[in-house]
């Protein structure tokens, strides 16, 4: 969070040269954004759906358990 605040002056301000700036800021500011959001739901969703899936994988099953 801190560091996309540190960005936003460089895609908020206008100016002289402030296009340059303007696209390398909006670059860092949405990979960020991005990433964190992979980092917070989409790998500890996927991990769960993994660790599920190797659980499912080794309970047996009743026909199995009777053999």
């Amino acid at each position: 969070m801190t560091s996309v605040m540190g960005m936003a002056p460089l895609v908020m301000v206008t100016g002289a040269g402030s296009e340059i700036n303007r696209g390398l800021g909006s670059v860092v500011v949405g990979g960020l954004a991005v990433s964190t959001v992979f980092t917070l739901f989409l790998v500890p969703a996927v991990f769960s759906l993994v660790m599920d899936a190797r659980a499912a994988i080794r309970r047996p099953t009743p026909a199995s358990a009777e053999a």
